[in-house]
């Protein structure tokens, strides 16, 4: 194994931690420990002696140690861990919440790690990021997230057209908002119509129906994907305007599904930076979505991506919960 090209925390089909909290909550969780990069024996005496059972050890220098670890001052202990499958969950939770979290293009690891661990923390039914969102299996996304990767499923790296296959039918779509309601406002249009957005959608529909995936190997189809996505952000450079009903986090619209059930619920959250995009915007038109903000003082322009997202996750909970008992 090639630990000198896993800087970025992963090894194909595997994981690294570093340092004795995150490998002992991950084995405790069920993750599957592969092998054990250390400096001196006495880092392994911390850990329980069956959490090395059936694990390969290996005693490095402390040198080699630096190249390889994400933090600038090693802990001394490397754990490779099986990387779990898309939608894989390890830990099953007590409960439950239909509650789906989307990363839109998120791309800080903080962010990321925070939301991931409120989701995992809350119940939420899985995590998923689309393209050009950071990885969440990079080591400063799992040092932030503190094992929540192993207790919530996560599918990385959708595209906007393959999100709606992972989600129940009929769920309530929210955008979490960052900003204050008053500068989401101004963002509005008044005067788009009906018509302009169906003419965009034609559009983009006219671009899908063009493609082809005869005689083309997988680098090949996944390069025209990202591309085909980038156009399509482009064309739907018009939803940025479309005047979608915009909630106070306290006063989201939720009530009983049709059967009576809890209702199904996904909130998507952009970047920091460049916020919410396009066609993230376009995916909440399609499903009757609103976006969902937080009050804030008038001199603060704006809340952390991190925080505004849990906040909305913690109400969105209270309120499902008030729908009935759970299934457990």
């Amino acid at each position: 194994m090639d630990l000198k090209s896993s800087k970025l925390g992963m090894v194909k089909e595997a994981v690294i931690l570093e340092g004795h909290r995150l490998i002992k909550d991950a084995v405790a969780l069920g993750a599957k420990l592969k092998s054990l990069y250390f400096c001196e024996a006495s880092a392994l005496e911390s850990l329980p002696k069956e959490y090395l059972q059936n694990v390969t050890l290996y005693k490095v220098t402390f040198k080699d140690m630096k190249v390889w670890a994400d933090t600038t001052t090693p802990s001394g202990l490397l754990g490779i861990f099986e990387k779990p499958q898309q939608g894989e969950l390890i830990a099953a939770p007590d409960v439950v919440l239909p509650i789906t979290l989307i990363f839109d293009s998120l791309k800080d690891p903080g962010n990321a790690g925070t939301l991931i661990r409120t989701a995992a923390a809350i119940g939420c039914e899985k995590v998923i990021t689309t393209k050009g969102s950071v990885n969440v299996w990079e080591p400063k996304v799992i040092r932030s997230a503190m094992g929540g990767h192993f207790c919530i499923p996560i599918v990385t790296g959708l595209s906007w057209s393959g999100v709606h296959n992972h989600l129940q039918d009929g769920t309530r779509v929210f955008l979490a908002n960052s900003k204050p309601s008053h500068v989401l406002s101004k963002t509005f249009s008044k005067h788009l119509t009906v018509d302009d957005i169906k003419e965009v959608e034609d559009v983009e529909l006219s671009e899908s129906d063009n493609d082809t995936e005869d005689d083309k190997d997988a680098e090949e189809m996944e390069h025209e994907e990202l591309i085909k996505e980038m156009n399509l952000e482009k064309l739907s450079h018009e939803f940025h305007k479309v005047p979608l009903t915009v909630y106070d986090y306290s006063e989201i619209p939720l009530a009983p599904a049709a059967d009576g059930n809890i209702p199904a619920v996904a909130l998507i959250v952009g970047g920091e930076t460049e916020g919410l995009s396009a066609l993230a915007k376009k995916f909440a038109y399609n499903h009757y979505g609103h976006y969902v903000t937080i009050p804030m003082n008038s001199r603060v322009n704006s809340l952390n991506t991190g925080i505004a997202g849990s906040l909305i996750l913690y109400e969105l909970r209270k309120k499902l919960l008030t729908f009935g008992k759970l299934n457990q």
